[in-house]
C-alpha cells in the first residue's frame, strides 16, 4: 500500500488553528504504520526542513540549474505546450490575452505565455485555473504586463471561491 501526499508545503501554510496539520498527524501515525505500507510526500526543497529528517528518506527530483531561465527549462516546455493549446482552441482566452483587439498580437501572446509559465512555476492546477477564468472573462486583462494575473495558486482558489460564494 503506498499513501501519496503531494504538495506538503501548501498543506502546512493552510494548517488549521485546532487540531493536527497533514505534517503533524503523518508524524504521529508513521511509527505505527506497517512495513507493506509506504509514504511518498512531495514538498518544495525550501520546506525540506519542516520533515523530520529520521523518518523520510529524501531525494531530490527538481535540483535547479541556476544556469537554465524559465523559457529554456525543459521542465516548462509542457505547461508552454498546454497554454498554446488552450489558446488556439479558444477564441474566448485568445481575444482576452489580446484585450479586444481584432488581429491577434503574436508578440503578445508569446509575452504572455512567459509571464504564466513563470507565474505557474511548474503548476498545471494554477495554470489550468487561471486559464479558465481568463476564458469565462473573470479575469479581464487589460495591460501588457499582466498584472491582474493572480500570483500562486492560493490566489486562483481564493478568486475561485469568492466568485462561487459571494458575500
Amino acid at each position: 500500500m503506498i499513501i501519496l501526499v503531494d504538495s506538503l508545503n501548501d498543506a502546512e501554510y493552510h494548517k488549521p488553528d485546532q487540531g493536527d496539520s497533514i505534517l503533524a498527524f503523518i508524524t504521529k501515525v508513521l511509527p505505527y504504520t506497517p512495513s507493506w505500507m509506504k509514504w511518498i510526500v512531495s514538498i518544495k526543497s525550501e520546506y525540506s526542513d519542516l520533515l523530520p529528517n529520521d523518518s523520510f528518506s529524501q531525494i531530490n527530483i527538481t535540483e535547479k540549474d541556476s544556469s537554465s531561465s524559465t523559457e529554456t527549462d525543459p521542465r516548462n516546455q509542457d505547461i508552454l505546450e498546454y497554454i498554446t493549446y488552450r489558446n488556439h482552441v479558444s477564441n474566448e482566452l485568445k481575444a482576452n490575452i489580446c484585450m479586444g483587439a481584432s488581429t491577434s498580437d503574436s508578440s503578445l501572446q508569446s509575452k504572455f505565455y512567459r509571464h504564466l509559465v513563470s507565474l505557474s512555476k511548474g503548476n498545471f492546477l494554477y495554470c489550468k485555473l487561471a486559464l479558465d477564468l481568463i476564458e469565462k472573462g473573470c479575469l479581464v486583462l487589460k495591460t501588457a504586463n499582466f498584472k491582474i494575473l493572480p500570483i500562486n495558486l492560493h490566489e486562483v482558489l481564493l478568486l475561485n471561491f469568492n466568485l462561487k460564494f459571494p458575500r
